[in-house]
């Protein structure tokens, strides 16, 4: 197939956002391929046309001698001065040198006995020859007769010659040697000839097709996954393709000289000699088959000026010891530039896999290429549908990974078919190649099969600096591209036991034969090892960790302290990929107590040994559906159900003084207190702050996220879905004014779906930035949660959620919005099982009453008595009657500190994880420190540090009781006190950078939060092993 060549030019005025670019119309395309090179002949006739370095200077000279054959279908030997002796490189001889008045007489001379002998118009004439004169020679009498020219690789004689042959019924058929004769002589419509000829002649009278619509030439392509395609080219598609564009002018009148050294049977070096030829340039063999150290030589001696190569023989060349410079990075910033932009008489679009529309800019998609460049089909209809047509023309579908940024530049990331899809995710293997590359490293990259992920990569090396080690290449594609990337492994040619990679002609690697040999060599090393059910265990323990800790696997040992090697949300993502990737549930608080990956395996083989204990109540227990202890049951689950609805309802008899104000908020969303509340749950006294707040746009959060690839209906459905699974969120809050206020839960249905997710359409993004900002005091009502799910210009989604805070905190959030991105990407989501906020809210409220809470109480009291004394301290000072920012606290490891409150620890280790609560459970503490003036800043730290662990193991004292505590003298200014700085530590913060988030539809558009207090720092990694980033909002 004819590629469009692609470099800066002009291109027509494209005023619409669509990735679709058009090139100007090239004009007078109607001529033969003749008419090219006599043009050039004419312009050129004494400058040099062919250079054949390999190959003697009276090589074909002085003419060729033809032998006779009978008549009728003719074998006919060509005869040169050296005779049958085999064709040995120059070594001492000047190289064969043709100018373009010798090469055309020569062509004028044999296409004149050709013709005499019967061949004519149409026939095809097939040569099986190297990069030689002979090769040029018959290009150019099969453009003199105006008979489609196909060249062929000389190997293929051995294996496929039938196949070519039979594709394309040659009229003329070359050879190199005698030993193709008993194939050649069972083609009995096939006129074999080696011919030669010595005068002009008169082109054919007959002249019915115009000559830009002439079958010029027949090209194969390399058939890297099947069998070799037969591409037609016309004259026109010829003319096009070598169009004059961004031409480079003659220094001081030199004639340009082209280096071709990619076989002659392949449109690479075929574009490039007729492009060569179409300006008078020169065209030099350096070798009949590419030799790196003749490459070499022909650059430095014969003056050339262009050279055109696949990637792996650039390499091959920069890598011979031979190659003078130095060492220049292929790109500076780490940006690999693009292909080019559009050029006259091409044109090119980006669509979806499966559509012909084209997407927006900056989209990536495939690749779909048209003009008069490109041919119109495959020989005899072979693969129809790549080709298409609409009101722009004549398309190819390529296969090709790519996206046009919005100047309209193109970049290709690979091939579609090449393309690993690992847990949903699509890796280009080429990203990983080039990443690779920027180090020194020559390497492929396939997929291979992985019983979980679908695919993971494999690179397999070909070059590698002696400096470079796994580690170090593994540590470059975490920087450059992220963990997803990270191979699965990294092997050599020697593990594979072979000698080179598997390639076509070209060079190009055969993708499909390496991917084969990978997952056998794959499946032997499995097998050899007999991976058992713990090995499998081990073995995606050391993946994940290795992803999490830019790492290869077989750097991880099994007794490494990888949890101590861990900051907080790295331990976190761990224990959601071990889920999402391998569906095994391990807490924070597991991992902590079990810091290798043995002791996490033994854990989770234990698990499995007890029937997956971490998805079931130690002992049978369960929660009563009324604030009560825990009770015995023979129910093991604890996924959350409704409870049963009850004439009168169960879940209301403790609380029918809430009948009046329930039913005055449930009637204004259409609802009844009987028949739309599914359960009922206190609120402790922090969040009692949080749920009512001083204004209705208090302590709300707000986040909106783009939604790529998935429409409206799409979204709003998995939203539904992850309401179902979070009550917490399907809450409005009831209670009067001044009194104990209490969630309660709506039974799910249409009904109440639509009160909690509104649907809207927005022309741009800019009303998303508008919505994120909106703090008018009516978008904030009883309503703890709040969806809009919006269509932006019919091109994508918007998703806009708001929260009360008293029914989220940060490791809610994190959970939550992970398994909403499942749920987009896969409706039957099965989410991570989880504990029913239920229980925490009945026994935090047991807790409230007890001894323990009531030493927890005194605890606080004690410490904070005398702050009256300190009121000069309070900073910043407060100049309003309320604040407008704040938001939670905790300590820096709070999502590890999750725990159930007030239980003895006998009781809470057989409880599942408090990790696993499926609802905030942030704790509020306050800090009053003295600063004592002979204390160094490191016994500062120490003493505040031990204080803090104290504080934190009585974090869930009740606020309420400790301000009633300290009587109306002091409660008041510690009330006032714990709202003035307030420090946290936000997981969710990384998840505001869509380069850096672990969500595949999730992109963040923004965060707005309404807290009501005086300075919030809000602290968190944007990645491992980076500085905090600190919102800073007062």
């Amino acid at each position: 197939m004819m590629t469009i060549p692609i470099a800066p030019g002009s291109i027509l005025p494209a005023p619409s956002s669509k990735a679709e670019c058009l090139g100007v119309e090239i004009p007078n395309l109607n001529k033969s391929l003749w008419d090219m090179f006599a043009a050039a002949a004419g312009k050129h006739p004494d400058e040099e046309a062919l250079c054949s370095v390999w190959q003697a200077s009276d090589h074909l000279d002085p003419q060729f001698k033809l032998g006779r054959g009978s008549s009728g279908t003719q074998t006919v030997a060509v005869v040169n001065n050296h005779k049958d002796e085999p064709v040995k490189p120059v070594l001492s001889s000047a190289p064969l040198r043709w100018t373009y008045s010798q090469l055309l007489q020569k062509a004028e001379s044999l296409a004149f006995w050709l013709q005499q002998n019967g061949c004519t118009k149409g026939g095809n004439l097939v040569v099986f020859v190297w990069n030689s004169a002979e090769w040029v020679l018959f290009l150019w009498v099969a453009a003199r007769l105006r008979m489609p020219f196909v060249p062929l690789d000389p190997r293929s004689l051995e294996t496929d010659a039938m196949y070519y042959l039979n594709l394309t019924n040659p009229e003329v058929l070359v050879v190199l040697n005698s030993d193709t004769l008993p194939i050649l002589k069972g083609l009995h419509k096939v006129k074999v000839r080696l011919l030669i000829g010595s005068s002009l002649f008169a082109l054919p009278k007959e002249d019915i097709v115009a000559p830009g619509e002439e079958l010029a030439m027949i090209l194969f392509t390399s058939g890297t996954t099947s069998l070799p395609k037969g591409c037609p080219h016309t004259a026109s598609n010829i003319w096009s393709a070598t169009y004059d564009y961004d031409p480079v002018a003659r220094k001081d009148g030199r004639q340009h000289k082209w280096l071709i050294q990619t076989p002659v049977w392949h449109i690479f070096a075929v574009g490039q000699t007729i492009r060569g030829w179409r300006d008078g340039s020169s065209v030099v063999f350096p070798a009949e088959k590419f030799d790196v150290t003749a490459s070499l030589r022909a650059l430095q001696q014969q003056n050339i000026t262009h050279i055109g190569a696949v990637p792996l023989l650039v390499k091959a060349l920069v890598a011979h010891p031979e190659f003078p410079g130095k060492k220049i990075p292929i790109s500076a910033n780490g940006h690999h530039i693009g292909v080019g932009k559009v050029l006259p008489g091409a044109r090119l679009k980006i669509c979806s896999p499966k559509s012909n529309l084209p997407l927006e800019k900056g989209e990536t998609g495939e690749l779909h290429i048209g003009g008069t460049s490109v041919i119109s089909g495959y020989l005899k209809g072979v693969d129809s549908g790549f080709f298409y047509e609409d009101e722009a023309g004549l398309w190819f579908v390529t296969g090709d990974q790519a996206l046009v940024d919005k100047d309209d530049v193109l970049y290709i990331n690979g091939r579609y078919k090449d393309i690993i899809i690992r847990s949903g995710e699509n890796l280009a293997p080429a990203k990983i190649e080039n990443c690779l590359q920027d180090i020194g490293v020559v390497a492929q990259v396939v997929g291979i099969e992985d019983s979980v992920a679908g695919e993971v990569p494999v690179v397999v090396l070909q070059t590698c600096p002696q400096d470079v080690t796994k580690s170090s290449m593994v540590k470059a594609i975490v920087e450059r591209l992220g963990p997803i990337y990270v191979p699965r492994s990294i092997l050599t040619l020697e593990d594979l036991q072979l000698s080179a990679l598997p390639m076509t002609a070209t060079g190009k690697v055969r993708k499909v034969m390496l991917k084969a040999i990978v997952n056998q060599y794959s499946a032997t090393i499995s097998k050899a090892e007999g991976v058992s059910p713990e090995k499998q265990i081990t073995n995606q323990l050391r993946e994940i960790w290795a992803e999490l800790m830019n790492s290869v696997p077989e750097d991880i040992l099994l007794t490494d302290p990888v949890t101590d090697s861990a900051d907080s949300i790295t331990r976190l993502r761990f224990c959601k990929l071990l889920w999402s990737k391998f569906g095994h549930r391990l807490y924070l608080s597991d991992i902590e107590r079990n810091k290798t990956i043995e002791q996490q395996a033994m854990l989770i083989i234990e698990q499995i040994a007890h029937g997956n204990s971490s998805t079931t109540l130690s002992d049978n227990m369960v929660f009563g559906e009324r604030y009560g202890s825990l009770t015995v049951s023979s129910q093991t689950s604890w996924e959350e159900s409704p409870p049963e609805q009850g004439e009168g309802g169960s879940i209301f008899q403790n609380h029918e003084n809430l009948t009046e104000p329930a039913s005055k908020v449930m009637q204004k969303f259409g609802l009844t207190w009987e028949n739309d509340v599914e359960d009922i749950l206190t609120i402790k006294d922090t969040f009692q702050e949080f749920a009512k707040g001083q204004r209705p746009q208090s302590y709300r959060h707000r986040v909106a996220f783009k939604v790529k690839g998935y429409n409206p209906g799409q979204v709003r459905a998995a939203v539904e879905r992850s309401l179902l699974k979070r009550p917490i969120l399907r809450t409005i809050l009831v209670g009067d004014p001044g009194a104990t206020a209490v969630h309660a839960v709506l039974r799910p249905s249409h009904v109440v779906y639509d009160i909690l997710i509104k649907q809207e359409s927005f022309s741009h993004e800019s009303e998303v930035q508008e919505t994120l900002v909106d703090d008018f005091g009516e978008r904030f009502e009883a309503r703890m949660f709040k969806a809009i799910v919006a269509d932006i210009g019919g091109k994508d989604t918007a998703l806009i959620i708001t929260l009360n805070h008293s029914v989220f905190d940060a490791l809610f959030a994190y959970s939550w919005y992970s398994d909403l991105d499942m749920f987009i990407q896969k409706p039957d989501f099965v989410p991570a099982p989880t504990m029913p906020f239920k229980l925490f809210a009945d026994i935090h409220q047991q807790y409230k009453n007890s001894s323990l809470a009531l030493s927890d109480i005194n605890f606080h009291i004690r410490r904070l008595r005398g702050i009256s004394r300190f009121t000069e301290a309070l900073w910043p000072l407060k100049r309003a009657p309320g604040w407008m920012i704040g938001n939670d606290e905790g300590s820096k490891d709070f999502i590890v500190r999750r725990k159930w409150p007030f239980l003895p620890g006998w009781i809470a280790d057989r409880l599942p994880s408090a990790m696993s609560i499926n609802g905030p459970t942030l704790t509020w503490t306050m800090n009053m420190i003295q600063i004592k003036p002979a204390e160094t800043c490191g016994e500062l730290l120490t003493r505040m540090g031990r204080d803090q662990e104290e504080l934190s193991s009585r974090a869930h004292a009740p606020w309420y009781q400790v301000l009633n505590g300290l009587g109306d003298d002091e409660g008041p200014i510690a009330k006032e006190a714990s709202m003035r700085q307030v420090f946290n530590w936000d997981v969710s913060l990384k998840h505001l950078d869509s380069s850096v988030n672990d969500y595949k539809t999730l992109s963040p558009m923004g965060r707005m939060d309404w807290p009501d207090c005086g300075f919030f720092w809000n602290c968190g990694y944007v990645e491992h092993g980076t500085l905090l980033l600190c919102r800073v909002m007062g």
